[in-house]
């Protein structure tokens, strides 16, 4: 379960994608579900270039901290574009748009 700073649920399930595999084939060729929220947990800093390179479907991203805050999103990423993030991260969140609407500084659980 995925909830923010205020204990709000923001998806009941949560898909975790912890190998370098599964983080760079990430939502390729899979429709993302309503409800549901892809994580992507690096377990180190990294600052990578997003890709949307045969993901079919919008989503919202949401580029986290050490702590698990916010520090950068990107809302309504389209199919077959780019996006390469200003900031270094640990963690990042998908959600099929139109996800939850999070503000920087926001804090989330997981």
């Amino acid at each position: 379960m995925l909830t923010d700073d205020q204990g709000n649920v923001l998806a009941e399930n949560v898909v975790l994608f912890r190998n370098a595999w599964t983080q760079g084939w990430g939502l390729r060729l899979r429709e993302p579900q309503p409800g549901t929220a892809y994580l992507f947990a690096f377990g180190r800093e990294v600052q990578l270039k997003y890709s949307m390179w045969f993901v079919f479907w919008p989503i919202d991203v949401h580029f986290l901290d050490k702590e698990k805050h916010i520090i950068e999103s990107k809302y309504r990423f389209e199919p077959f574009q780019t996006y390469a993030p200003t900031k270094q991260y640990w963690y990042a969140i998908e959600f099929r748009t139109p996800g939850p609407r999070l503000r920087r500084g926001e804090k989330l659980r997981f």
